[in-house]
């Protein structure tokens, strides 16, 4: 593996001028640069990011906390981030938080310490960190921020509430997700007054956790709390393919008998039977849009970052026709 001090050799420099080059740090003329970038390219010589990133106090790394890893919308947002950093010469270094606020610190902290360029959140706890580091926050929020990249969560909600009325709804059971964060509210506001335009009452059955280890448990809890129910909005495609589950154990037809809307769109829906009708987030873009929006912020192009993408209704097979 080629060393600085043979990329000097090759271009006949010192090695002070080639890590001048790299690093953009002085002057050094235009014809030295080319010739350290030709020595460069011809030795496949590869700058040791570590100590880069400590000379200039800032790296080619950016950081991205996760609540739980285990629910594949998740790991998606991730691929996104991923694929747009990756075209922009950066790498992602992963935290999954396991929805721990003390382990979410430590990730930050060892995030800050490895002097990543910013870090991408979708824990959904507010940040109380240090403002001296570029953040932005994806899907979860528990308060208004500057820079936010997030799917039409009222639009979205109002959407699967309307579905549900449109076929024969029955007794409907809204899932309401975790208050603590705003989009949940407004995804739970979106279907309330979806329910409430087409006159459909509904009982509510609160969920504290989107956790997707416990979605099996909350599954169980819910059959056993409600036992004359023909219609549920759920509150992800998890806790949505639990219920499924759950439901087809006991022997109840889908959708005859009950039918079931998640949200998400994960591809793990559409691969069980019957499958999962749900809302679509686009969840590659939002991971690809809050990349974007961080390098935006790193470099200073913009002050603030508001996005906010469509989603979309996908059938599956978890409803009934239409009335």
């Amino acid at each position: 593996m080629a060393t600085i001090k043979d990329v000097a050799k090759l271009a006949g420099v010192s090695v002070a001028t080639v890590s001048r080059v790299i690093n953009k740090n002085g002057y050094s003329s235009e014809a030295v640069q080319v010739k350290v970038n030709k020595a460069i390219e011809e030795l496949d010589y590869r700058p040791n990011e570590i100590a880069r990133s400590l000379f200039q106090k800032k790296s080619k790394f950016v950081g991205l906390l996760l609540p739980d890893i285990t629910n594949p919308f998740f790991p998606l947002i991730a691929k996104g981030a991923e694929q747009y950093l990756e075209e922009n010469g950066y790498q992602l270094l992963l935290g999954n938080t396991e929805n721990n606020p003390q382990k979410e610190e430590s990730y930050v902290n060892s995030f800050i310490q490895n002097n990543v360029s910013g870090i991408i959140v979708a824990t959904g706890e507010k940040w109380t960190y240090s403002k001296d580091i570029p953040y932005v926050m994806v899907d979860r929020m528990t308060d208004d921020n500057q820079f936010l990249v997030i799917s039409d969560n009222y639009n979205g909600g109002y959407l699967a509430g309307k579905e549900i009325c449109l076929r024969n709804p029955g007794k409907v059971l809204l899932m309401k997700g975790p208050e603590e964060f705003l989009s949940s509210n407004a995804r739970n506001k979106g279907v309330e007054k979806a329910l409430q335009d087409f006159q459909v009452n509904y009982d509510i059955f609160e969920v504290q956790t989107y956790s997707s280890e416990i979605s099996q448990d909350v599954a169980k809890k819910f059959f056993e709390e409600y036992t004359e129910i023909d219609s549920v909005i759920a509150t992800n495609d998890m806790h949505g393919l639990a219920i499924l589950q759950q439901a087809l154990k006991r022997g109840i037809n889908v959708p005859e008998e009950l039918q079931i809307i998640g949200y998400d769109g994960i591809p793990l829906g559409q691969m069980v039977y019957p499958s999962l009708s749900t809302i679509q987030q686009p969840i590659l873009e939002m991971g690809r849009e809050a990349a974007k929006a961080l390098l935006d912020h790193v470099i200073g192009e913009v002050k603030s970052v508001n996005k906010v993408l469509p989603v979309n209704f996908y059938e599956g097979e978890t409803l009934r026709d239409y009335k």
